[in-house]
């Protein structure tokens, strides 16, 4: 279903681009506008579809020993046992990674059947990543700006990828995209926020 849902939404979002084309050429500025917004929304959507409809990869054939630990470490955070894993065997030991990321994925280990919360989640943190950065770049260039961003979003399999597996790097590439748009336009709560987003990153991932 996912192949006429896109090839739909690139109907829509041609339509909406020649009419603000059209627009442009008769001085129609809200019409433009309006078409422009249109247009990022539909194309928002269309960066999504691929997220969603990808196929999740099984826990145990994820990148080993990060994506096990950090969805391990998870399910132990929620279930009171503190920051450990057991994904080599034996006794509980202290994982490898910083633990931010297994903190942020706890609340949803919480909740449903393991792995398939935690990868849910992460999903999810992947529609969100492709929302931010056409949101982001709204907010720093209009509306034509997060048409762009959305369609390299859509075109690129990052989104897609990242989606699939538990893997720190799209949320740590979230955060960063955040901090950009806060440092963009300074103020002393800006300043603030970027700097405790900052932090988070740190937690989530120590190497960035």
């Amino acid at each position: 279903t996912a192949r006429p849902i896109s090839l739909v939404l690139w109907v829509v979002l041609a339509t909406l681009l020649a009419s603000a084309a059209i627009g442009s050429l008769v001085s129609a500025r809200r019409f433009v506008h309006a078409s422009l917004c249109g247009a990022a929304l539909v194309a928002v959507l269309l960066a999504t579809v691929p997220v969603l409809s990808a196929p999740v990869q099984h826990l145990a054939l994820q990148p080993f020993p990060d994506a096990p630990q950090y969805a391990d470490s998870a399910r132990h955070l929620a279930q009171g046992d503190g920051y450990v894993t057991t994904v080599h065997g034996g006794e509980p030991v202290t994982p490898m990674h910083s633990p931010g990321f297994s903190v942020l994925l706890a609340p949803f280990a919480a909740i449903g059947d393991y792995p398939r919360n935690v990868q849910t989640a992460v999903q999810w943190f992947a529609v969100a990543y492709v929302g931010a950065t056409a949101l982001i770049a709204w907010q720093l260039a209009g509306p034509l700006a997060a048409v762009l961003a959305a369609l390299m979003l859509a075109t690129s399999p990052f989104a897609r990828i990242s989606g699939t597996v538990v893997l720190s790097d799209l949320f740590a590439v979230l955060l960063v995209l955040v901090v950009m748009a806060l440092i963009a336009r300074m103020s002393s709560w800006r300043a603030y926020a970027s700097g405790l987003i900052a932090g988070i990153l740190v937690c989530v991932r120590l190497n960035m």
